[in-house]
């Protein structure tokens, strides 16, 4: 395994740096976390990271499901 220092310029208000890896510049082979991406935490930031909530995430999907299931049972 190889490791690669790099240098990166943080603006002041960043609190995270979220990024993919590839094996080109452009297009090529992706590494992005299995789509959650990294993230590294920025010390130092002159602001701090908003809360998140998270309000009735299974309310909210369940239209979803069932759109999927009716899929399932109909066309597969």
């Amino acid at each position: 395994m190889s490791h690669f220092p790099c240098t990166v310029k943080v603006p002041l208000d960043a609190y995270m740096i979220d990024f993919v890896f590839s094996d080109k510049e452009d297009g090529g082979v992706f590494d992005n976390n299995n789509t959650m991406d990294y993230h590294i935490p920025v010390s130092g930031s002159i602001v701090k990271e908003t809360t998140m909530h998270i309000v009735h995430i299974s309310v909210e999907m369940a239209p979803i499901a069932k759109v999927i299931n009716i899929f399932i049972n109909n066309f597969i």
